[in-house]
């Protein structure tokens, strides 16, 4: 809002409408989501629409001089948040620019009480004022958390903005236009805009200078989280498991996987989330042969990640075992039969498989070991095969398709007697 020598500025209608800042959404239930404080989650914005200055690119006057001394008579993180937008205003590389004081007779001063002059949530003296100190007035009561304390930073650069002399714009993009959910473009990096190209062009008319600004690197009124270190992964059959240590101010993880060609994920939001336990992530769905790039993501308290990740690139090949080595067949007595001759086998695991062949050796497992109460055993059919037969044994390692990944073959001959005949 604004007022013009302290008088509120009439309108034939004046609309209001009452905000309630909802955090961004982040895409899917599994990223972290910023936190707010609880105290104030039902808090609303305020934000009255003045209709006789909605629409107008008119200026007011300008300020003598290169400073406008100003003080803060704000406390806390509403302190902080006021200073955020002063210096955001001082660095738009205009000839002009506020000078904070703790001085009670500066030129301009932002205070706070129950009852705004000219209604809404904020308002702001709408340009110099010959004789008098200007004000920023903001509403009292409000506690801004760390996550929203963005929207009440745009909202006192809103009214300076006034200060300086600029009226309301009628476009939804810019710092004057007034209704403030419109102004603060947060993303999920903490990045965001306050400032347009409208708004800098009609201060630069005033004021002079260069007038640009960029989109703010971050709007955090925390920490940032730290990146991530120590990223490993670890295989254990089909499933790898990825695991890092702490980041510094982070407070949850976000990982995620390139789809197939190893391009490692920009976002959290261009690849496959994964499965997360605390600082260990958990792949079920690897394709064997193909390389993939896992990037990890750290989130403070606010809920902005650290957009730089830590990636590490794996490919999902299963090695092959090495070969059954001190393998030994011994005709089990016992346990022949007219049907099939038994022996035990040493030398071998349950990830032991074999073919059986007379006068020559097979190419591919045929079978796996039977493990007969706690020593392994094969058996041959002897109306099947007989005389010099052919055992070829392979190590065997479940590859990430669920199939064998063998090792070299080792081959063990035996003479199998003839089943009788019946004749």
């Amino acid at each position: 809002m604004q007022s013009s020598g302290g008088v509120r500025l009439l309108a034939v209608s004046t609309a209001a409408i009452s905000l309630t800042f909802v955090a961004p959404a982040f895409g899917t239930d599994s990223t972290p989501a910023p936190s707010t404080d609880s105290s104030n989650a039902s808090q609303t914005i305020d934000v009255t629409s003045d209709d006789t200055h909605a629409q107008s690119t008119r200026s007011y006057a300008r300020w003598p001089g290169k400073t406008i001394s100003i003080r803060i008579a704000l406390s806390g993180l509403k302190k902080e948040a006021a200073k955020r937008a002063i210096k955001d205003w001082n660095s738009a590389n205009l000839k002009i620019k506020f000078k904070i004081t703790t001085k009670k007779n500066s030129q301009v001063v932002i205070v706070e009480k129950k009852r705004v002059p000219c209604g809404g949530s904020a308002c702001g003296d709408l340009g110099y004022i010959r004789g008098r100190q200007s004000k920023v007035t903001m509403t009292a009561g409000y506690k801004p958390s760390i996550y929203d304390a963005p929207i009440y930073s745009a909202l006192v650069a809103h009214e300076l903005g006034h200060i300086l002399g600029l009226s309301h714009s009628s476009k939804d993009t810019q710092l004057m236009y007034p209704y403030i959910n419109h102004v603060v473009k947060l993303t999920e990096t903490g990045a965001c805009r306050f400032y347009n190209t409208e708004d800098l062009k009609r201060v630069k008319k005033m004021y002079g200078g260069k007038g640009t600004m960029a989109v703010k690197s971050s709007c955090r009124f925390a920490p940032a989280a730290g990146k991530v270190s120590g990223l490993k992964v670890t295989r254990d059959e089909t499933t790898v498991r990825l695991s890092w240590n702490a980041a510094s101010n982070a407070s949850a993880y976000s990982v995620v996987r390139s789809s197939a060609n190893g391009t490692c994920p920009a976002n959290p939001r261009s690849g496959t989330r994964l499965d997360l336990n605390g600082r260990t992530a958990f792949d079920y769905s690897l394709t064997e042969g193909k390389r993939y790039c896992y990037r990890v993501f750290s989130y403070n308290k606010e809920g902005y990640l650290n957009p730089s990740g830590v990636s590490l690139s794996y490919l999902a090949k299963t090695t092959a075992p090495s070969a059954p080595a001190g393998v030994t067949l011994t005709a089990n007595v016992a346990n022949t039969s007219d049907w099939y001759a038994a022996y035990n086998v040493s030398g071998v695991t349950d990830m032991t498989r074999y073919a059986a062949k007379a006068g020559s050796c097979a190419t591919a497992p045929a079978d796996s070991i039977y493990l007969n109460t706690g020593y392994p055993e094969l058996t041959i059919d002897r109306y099947e095969m007989s005389g010099n037969v052919c055992v070829r044994f392979w190590n065997a390692r479940t590859n990430f398709n669920g199939d064998d990944t063998l090792s070299s073959p080792v081959d063990r001959w035996i003479t199998v007697a003839p089943a009788p005949s019946w004749d």
